[in-house]
């Protein structure tokens, strides 16, 4: 899954771009890529 977090970060200036944290969570990949070595090798 992804998550994305807005930065809540108000430091001055009027026009400022909100930045989004993206953190993607890796965990079935790294699953799936165990599997098959396993089973491929």
């Amino acid at each position: 899954m992804a998550e994305l977090n807005p930065s809540t970060s108000k430091a001055g200036g009027a026009h400022r771009r909100k930045r989004m944290n993206l953190r993607v969570d890796l965990t079935a990949m790294v699953d799936l890529a165990f599997l098959l070595i396993t089973f491929l090798s």
